[in-house]
């Protein structure tokens, strides 16, 4: 399994180290709301349902979809303002080494079809070898460590910013993802779960059929999926990702051989290139222990077929058309997704612009960032943070040294706009190759060793250096969602997130406050929610409150857990008010400080407000947000990714977080009669002087 000598890759800040505030927002069909939603509720009983009710009566979800809602019609449009680029692109004629040639060759190598149906599996050979020669379980653990086979499994090794002072970033060891995607697909008996469960079991012997050992698939994979049972019975609870203090424990090789003794970990870290390093960050485990034990009760033919099929999935997008059909109807399933097998050209789109990542969302930023939707933005986000500013120095329940640490982290907070702080670069030599898979070997080779790279460039001795963590950040421009980075400090605000409903430049201050306004105060707000608060200004993980600051803090956040508490996530899922704890802090934040910062700027403008233009304006504002958080999703999305969801379902962002605003009381003639009705004592208020 040789590879292409290929750039390094920056680093993509991993998913877990994101809050995200908005681009995975929950999207469940609201249990409020009746089949026949043509009468016109009061905005005090329903204001969700009120505000979204004639989108309510007339959307559906596409048969491509998982879900309908304003972040899929923002990423629905992207996607089609990329392929007109590609398009271009495509039929262009480009100089030798230009990163538009090394696309198109890219493009044509993946669309023949018939390279890929000689080759078979030729280009996995050598691994598959490798797997069918493992006789005790040590050798097992060199393989699932082995980052030249990139199998994986059991374990996954990801490098994180280190959230603790000192070594800038860290290996660490967290639970694989299962091949069905979700734990709990394991383990739920519903019809839904049961079917598609059934149907993973046939992928997966279609693909053990394939490979060198071919005879009993059927009761192989059964035991494969058993083993797979008994790790999802070990999974960690939701809630424990969210705890900074479980989430990334320091560790030592000696710390895990007591921790776990029934694991050869010397042999798996050595596979990983981390044989001589002293720490490792440890994810949180329901019990790493009893994995340990699965691994050596598991006999090892058992875990050679689960390395083969890993293998073969890993890669199995550029082996032999149907193969790559296989494998693809697998990441339907993972995902939920009911949509065809896309076309081999989507497929062809898909691989390389993973290879050529920059390219066209660069050329998506260079055509709809323009100059003066980045002043604007940048203007509302420092507007934003003024009122933070106002509000934690006049919140009289803070002590001095808690305020001035807090305002420490508002100020280092960086606001990221449009596009990352640097691109990949792409070398000019070695792009004849039409070989998909040594791409994408090296692809995913180039990042392990990059990533080995980044971790043994120690720091400086003096401390963290925030910003050369930072100028390592890299997002896509072309993600619709924005999102907050607890360990480095910043908020994330991507170039295609800047389009409607989210921020139109034409529109009036109120509805682009009330969109992206909210979204700002949102991911500032996660700086200071339960989990952000327990980072520093640099994003070390660190104590900077006394004991009485916090307690309130946690008052406050028991309170408005309460108000969350007895409600589904989605139909027969209850919701857990602590798992989305954090994003309903930040919504109620968010919202807060927009309407704050609107209401400043109206005054700064120097006309005076009257009751009726105060009314419409705080009546955009409200409506605007409601706007931006409708959503429905299908019925079998929500069983399966309900459980694990950090945000609460779009009518309560709306309903229970507005029903503590004063102003929305006042804007729609609010009274105790109304449904949504919430005593003034009642009411929460976050970094305000009497809460």
């Amino acid at each position: 399994m040789g590879h292409i000598s290929q750039a390094r890759q920056v680093d993509i800040i991993p998913e877990a180290d994101a809050q995200s505030g908005e681009q995975s927002a929950a999207a469940t069909i609201v249990s409020s709301v009746p089949g026949n939603i043509q009468h016109h509720p009061n905005p005090g009983d329903d204001f969700y349902l009120f505000a979204n009710q004639s989108w309510l009566s007339e959307v559906e979800i596409r048969t491509d979809s998982l879900s309908a809602g304003a972040v899929d019609d923002a990423r629905r449009r992207t996607e089609a303002d990329i392929a007109r680029i590609e398009m271009d692109l495509l039929a262009g004629i480009w100089p030798a080494g230009s990163a538009e040639r090394k696309y198109q060759i890219l493009y044509n190598a993946f669309l023949d079809e018939r390279r890929a149906e000689r080759l078979g599996l030729s280009p996995i050979r050598d691994g598959l070898r490798g797997i069918r020669q493992a006789r005790t379980h040590s050798q097992i653990a060199v393989l699932l460590g082995n980052y030249s086979l990139n199998a994986g499994g059991l374990f996954d090794v990801t490098l994180k910013v280190n959230q603790h002072a000192g070594q800038a970033y860290v290996p660490t060891l967290a639970p694989a993802r299962p091949l069905f995607g979700l734990a709990d697909l394991y383990l739920r008996e519903d019809a839904h779960a049961v079917a598609m469960r059934e149907q993973g079991a046939e992928l997966l012997v279609y693909l053990l059929r394939q490979g060198p050992s071919r005879f009993n698939a059927r009761a192989r994979v059964d035991a494969v999926l058993r083993l797979e049972t008994r790790l999802a019975r070990l999974a960690p609870v939701a809630n424990a990702e969210r705890d900074p203090t479980r989430n990334q424990r320091l560790v030592s090789r000696e710390d895990l051989a007591e921790l776990a003794p029934r694991f050869p970990w010397a042999n798996y870290l050595a596979s990983q290139g981390l044989g001589g390093h002293i720490q490792l960050g440890l994810a949180p485990f329901g019990d790493l222990n009893a994995v340990a034990e699965v691994f050596a009760e598991t006999p090892v033919s058992v875990w050679r077929d689960y390395l083969r099929l890993r293998l073969m999935i890993r890669f199995g997008r550029y082996l032999s058309e149907d193969i790559a059909v296989v494998t693809e109807r697998l990441g339907q399933l993972r995902a939920a997704t009911p949509r065809p097998v896309p076309s081999r050209q989507e497929r062809a789109s898909r691989f390389a612009q993973w290879i050529l990542p920059d390219l066209l969302t660069r050329k998506y930023a260079q055509s709809h960032l323009t100059p003066e939707t980045i002043d604007a933005v940048e203007d509302m986000a420092e507007q934003i943070r003024s009122i933070y500013r106002q509000r934690i120095s006049a919140a009289d329940w803070l002590g001095p040294q808690t305020r001035a640490a807090a305002l420490e982290k508002l100020d280092s907070l960086q606001f990221m706009i449009g596009v990352p702080p640097d691109w990949n670069a792409y070398p000019a030599d070695r792009w004849a190759n039409t070989d998909i898979f040594a791409y994408a070997y090296d692809k995913l080779l180039s990042r392990h060793l990059s990533n080995l790279a980044r971790y043994r460039e120690r720091p400086p001795e003096g401390g963290r250096d925030i910003e050369a963590l930072r100028r390592n950040i890299f997002f896509s421009p072309v993600q619709v969602g924005a999102y907050y980075l607890p360990r480095l400090n910043a908020v994330i605000l991507p170039a295609a997130y800047l389009q409607p409903p989210f921020f139109d430049p034409d529109a009036d201050l109120a509805q682009n406050y009330g969109a992206l306004g909210t979204t700002i105060g949102h991911e500032i707000g996660h700086a200071f929610d339960d989990q952000g608060s327990q980072y520093g200004p640099t994003g070390a993980f660190e104590n900077w409150w006394s004991p009485q600051d916090r307690a309130r803090f946690n008052d406050l956040a028991r309170r408005l857990s309460s108000q969350f508490a007895g409600f589904e996530a989605a139909p027969g899922v209850p919701l857990d008010p602590q798992l989305t704890l954090g994003e309903n802090l930040s919504d109620l934040a968010g919202l807060e400080t927009a309407l704050d910062a609107l209401l400043a700027i109206s005054a700064q403008a120097g006309k005076p407000m009257t009751e009726e233009v105060r009314r419409a304006t705080l009546q955009t504002f409200f409506l605007s947000y409601a706007d931006k958080r409708r959503r429905i999703r299908r019925p079998e999305t929500d069983r399966q990714f309900a459980p694990r969801d950090r945000h609460s379902p779009p009518h309560l962002r709306t309903n229970i977080i507005l029903s503590n605003i004063d102003a929305w009381y006042e804007a729609f003639g609010v009274r105790e009669r109304h449904a949504l009705w919430r005593p003034p004592e009642a009411r929460l208020s976050l970094w305000s002087q009497d809460d």
